[in-house]
């Protein structure tokens, strides 16, 4: 991903991309960098958006019965750690993106997005397909016909 784009992620979620202790003292080290293409920023944003949201709603102070100044054992039980992405990549044509944290409801966000991914052109974010020639990629129309690569199984109808 280029880094315009990768800093735009990187700041709007920082506590899953930036290693906390050096962003406590001023210094934003990234935890790992997004290995994919630019067409598929608007899944990572997406799918870090709803992460993030799903956390902070979790872990939130007072949303069980009980003092808003100490969490209760319910909400201690209910907590869900801190997403903290390891590795974003593409692999086999497809998204990967591997994490600590998290709970099951985090696992299936992140599963629905490597899903989408397959569907989606790498380069510019359209629908697409897997294509081969060397290294499978998920590429739209255009792009597999710039790129000189064939769809894999797949009417041309189908795009």
């Amino acid at each position: 991903m280029n880094e315009v784009l990768s800093r735009d992620l990187y700041l709007k979620y920082p506590k899953i991309f930036l290693n906390d202790e050096q962003t406590a003292k001023g210094d934003s080290q990234v935890f790992c960098s997004l290995d994919i293409g630019d067409g598929w920023y608007d899944i990572i944003d997406q799918l870090c958006g709803c992460i993030q949201n799903h956390l902070d709603w979790k872990n939130a102070e007072g949303r069980y019965e009980g003092s808003k100044k100490h969490r209760s054992e319910e909400e201690l039980k209910n907590s869900v750690p801190q997403v903290k992405a390891e590795q974003v990549k593409e692999k086999f044509a497809s998204l990967r993106f591997y994490h600590t944290g998290g709970d099951n409801t985090i696992d299936g966000m992140v599963s629905m997005a490597e899903a989408i991914s397959e569907r989606t052109c790498e380069t510019c974010g359209a629908p697409g397909k897997r294509t081969s020639g060397g290294w499978m990629r998920t590429l739209c129309k255009k792009h597999a016909d710039e790129a000189g690569r064939q769809f894999d199984d797949v009417e041309e109808e189908d795009l």
